[in-house]
């Protein structure tokens, strides 16, 4: 099994995608609900590990908080010396109410890639038995005898 490079790997969490396969929305079944494995290429999100969502929340914590303190240097640096401090309340209380929502499938993705390159994936950690996600496009009806 070749590792992806940690940019795509990133790239891809970022994308909400299977940071392993690229497959899109592989690791949620929909935008807050996580999936036992990636519809596309079946890696489980828990590969024994312990704590992983500390990580994710964690990533999420950069993702939220990095934007938020640029929005802040910035609405400091244009109103200076003056500082209006409700508008920066507001603004930054919208951003710190919504940002985590937005982030939080990015983050987990994007923790699960750098998980990927601390800890390899191994074969085990593949659902052996998960069928492969469909286009649509087949016929999934029984066939008659």
């Amino acid at each position: 099994m070749t590792r992806p490079h940690l940019a795509l790997m990133l790239l891809r969490g970022a994308q909400r995608r299977c940071p392993w396969c690229g497959g899109r929305g592989g690791m949620f079944s929909s935008y807050f609900t996580k999936a036992a494995s990636c519809r596309t290429c079946s890696l489980q999100w828990r590969r024994g590990d312990v704590g992983f969502e500390l990580g994710a929340a964690a990533m999420a914590a950069i993702i939220t908080l990095g934007p938020l303190l640029l929005v802040l240097l910035a609405l400091v640096i244009v109103t200076w010396p003056e500082i209006e401090v409700v508008p920066l309340f507001v603004v930054l209380g919208i951003g710190a109410v919504l940002l985590p929502f937005v982030a939080y499938p990015r983050a987990y993705l994007m923790w699960q890639a750098i998980d990927i390159v601390m800890r390899p994936v191994e074969p085990t950690d593949f659902v052996l038995d998960a069928e492969p996600e469909r286009s649509g496009d087949e016929d999934v009806r029984p066939r008659d005898a």
